[in-house]
């Protein structure tokens, strides 16, 4: 169940007009009066008055003869006045807003009528005392069975009436998923870039009609006697050119956010502190142009409608300064620079999709993580990224989690593409590689979001630094890993299968590549492990690890070729861990992916002999074990 409001314009009759105003005149009466007492019982005696007391007061009021209009109108705007003047002082002492202003006639005004007030009969609101219904212009219909429980009357300073009826909507809005996501970045010269390279032209509003108003301004400057008719007609020139304005904004924002929440699963923007960015008043006007502030409110709370995840990332992370491509952030990168080149890697960026693009990384690491930090709550400049939290537990669903799943329940994802994993949150050197289909689990995320989350490969336990420029590749899994076992002989059945895929894995061009698992470019270790995944055999990632893992065979260095069987593990090593491993083919050959240091950069067939050319001469030097595969890796977790 949602709830949503229903704004109508309505033309009343003479009568109701006349009533309402007064109602209208009342609750700003009533409003400024509790507003006075307040104030005037904190200065005088250091006092909080509560609502109870102000009720009181309006009893009191009600009953002097100077007042006693007050009864003319229903009582239940007046408390409700009351009621908002509360809200406005929890807020002030909540530090979320300033000291409570009086109420001016020539804002306008408003009154909320609850149940109690109003009648809802064949489709018509009866206000309290007033004998027919108002006169609603329905641009819209309101939802099938659904009965309004409060009803609020505005007159705009333009003059013009508007009413708004507030239901519970049982429907279910929730939208179909969709796999995309998008990275936005707020801007002037164009209202917003996404993270796949659109930009959004900035309609600038008040720029088309500033000219119109600055003129209708000082027409009404010139106009000396506020009390004049002519005074009134110029004032309500000005209204309407502002009505004019924001009517333009809200129509196109709801376009926009309407847009948005439709074409993309995830959402990820600036938690922007837009009253602070007004006080450069070089900007304020441009800035308030935007409406960024009413852009990101819609999305909250359409994302909250229909099922889709809004993230929100600290306003000082530095998604300009930052390097999308290789994470370097430059110290100065003033407004005027619109593209610039990465010094670190020297990749060219547009200002404003460089800033989306890491928006849209540092969002989706934290929605991996499972954050649910209000933003409001954040203080610090140390913080990445924070997550929305909203009330409705569908926002907190993005991308793929499976019906009735929460994000946060989510421990294990897999991975849509090939991956690096890194040794280091620093992502500088290559650690391994994650093939696309493989399982991981995130176990900690880095705390200023510099470059990387940790996590953990579920297949063979192995953990490193995933860069968060890669957290779109990988998403929930719908089924968590399962080892499957195999027996010795059923791993020699499959060993043909392995020797073909290294055969194979030669015969395409490829290099030495440190951390390699995935092909064409394999490390030693990786090209075995890679090799015996081919048929679903899992093994440790390094080379001391399979060497450890695997049954050991007692050897005799000059009878290695009657004691090795196609298929062993060949390890070498001058230290006191295997740092090196081959796959064994008979007659003394052995298959591996050998580093430029050894004299070959890929994979090759070398000779267990200190006969051999230099390579295998050089390997030969530093053999030190061989091993047999007879069993399948289970991960620690799935034991």
């Amino acid at each position: 169940m949602v709830e949503k409001a229903y704004k109508f314009r309505f033309y009343p009759t003479p009568e109701q007009e006349s009533l309402l105003r007064r109602t209208l005149g009342c609750v700003r009466l009533i409003y400024n009066k509790a507003l006075a007492a307040r104030t005037q019982a904190w200065y005088e005696h250091q006092e909080r008055v509560s609502y109870k007391q102000t009720s009181a007061m309006l009893t009191s009021w009600k009953k002097q003869e100077d007042l006693d209009f007050l009864t003319e109108v229903s009582s239940v705007p007046l408390q409700q006045g009351l009621r908002h003047l509360q809200a406005a002082f929890t807020n002030f002492f909540g530090g979320r807003a300033k000291y409570p202003n009086f109420k001016k006639k020539r804002n306008g005004g408003s009154a909320e009528f609850t149940k109690a007030a109003f009648r809802w009969k064949d489709g018509q609101v009866y206000l309290a005392k007033c004998a027919e219904p108002l006169p609603i212009r329905w641009s819209r219909q309101l939802p099938q069975n659904c009965v309004p429980s409060t009803i609020t009357v505005k007159l705009e300073p333009s003059g013009r009436w508007s009413v708004s009826l507030r239901v519970d909507d049982t429907r279910d809005l929730k939208l179909k998923p969709v796999k995309k996501q998008v990275g936005i970045d707020l801007g002037i010269t164009s209202l917003l870039t996404t993270s796949d390279g659109k930009k959004v032209a900035n309609p600038k509003n008040l720029q088309r009609l500033h000219k119109k108003l600055r003129l209708a301004q000082k027409s009404l400057d010139r106009k000396p006697d506020k009390k004049s008719n002519n005074y009134h007609k110029a004032r309500l020139k000005v209204a309407k050119i502002h009505s004019k304005i924001k009517d333009s904004r809200l129509d196109y924002t709801h376009k926009l956010t309407t847009q948005l929440i439709r074409e993309n699963q995830t959402i990820v923007v600036e938690d922007l502190a837009v009253k602070n960015m007004v006080k450069n008043h070089k900007l304020a006007r441009a800035i308030s142009d935007a409406n960024w502030a009413e852009l990101v409110r819609q999305l909250v709370y359409k994302a909250e409608w229909y099922g889709r995840e809004l993230i929100k990332i600290d306003r000082y992370f530095p998604s300009s300064k930052r390097c999308s491509n290789c994470g370097h952030v430059v110290e100065k990168l003033p407004l005027k620079i619109r593209e610039w080149d990465c010094p670190e890697c020297g990749s060219h960026h547009d200002r404003d999709i460089n800033a989306s693009v890491n928006i849209l990384a540092a969002g989706l690491a934290v929605s991996v993580c499972g954050a649910t930090v209000r933003p409001e709550e954040s203080k610090s400049r140390k913080a990445g990224a924070m997550k929305q939290k909203v009330s409705n537990s569908n926002v907190k669903e993005s991308r793929a989690v499976p019906s009735g799943q929460r994000r946060e329940d989510v421990n294990e994802y897999q991975c849509q593409d090939n991956i690096n994993i890194y040794d280091s949150s620093e992502c500088n050197l290559l650690a391994t590689q994650a093939a696309m289909g493989r399982n991981l689990q995130v176990i900690q995320l880095q705390e200023k979001l510099n470059s990387a989350i940790l996590v953990k490969l579920q297949e063979d336990d192995y953990q490193g630094w995933l860069k968060y420029t890669d957290i779109d590749k990988i998403q929930p899994a719908k089924t968590p890993f399962k080892p499957h076992i195999f027996g010795e002989t059923e791993i020699r059945e499959k060993l043909p299968e392995i020797i073909a895929f290294t055969y194979k894995a030669m015969s395409i061009p490829n290099y030495y590549l440190w951390g390699g698992t995935v092909g064409p470019n394999y490390d030693c270790s990786g090209l075995i492990q890679a090799a015996f995944v081919s048929v679903g055999i899992w093994l440790p990632r390094d080379a001391y690890q399979q060497e450890a893992f695997c049954q050991n065979i007692s050897l005799d260095k000059y009878q290695l070729n009657n004691q090795l069987i196609v298929g062993d593990l060949v390890f070498f090593g001058t230290g006191e861990e295997a740092d090196h491993v081959g796959l064994y083919l008979g007659e003394g050959r052995y298959i591996h992916s050998s580093g430029k240091s050894q004299g070959r950069n890929g994979i090759g067939i070398d000779v267990l002999s200190e006969v051999g050319d230099e390579v295998s001469q050089r390997y030969y030097q530093q053999f030190r074990s061989a091993a047999r595969v007879v069993r399948t890796y289970i991960p620690h977790d799935k034991t």
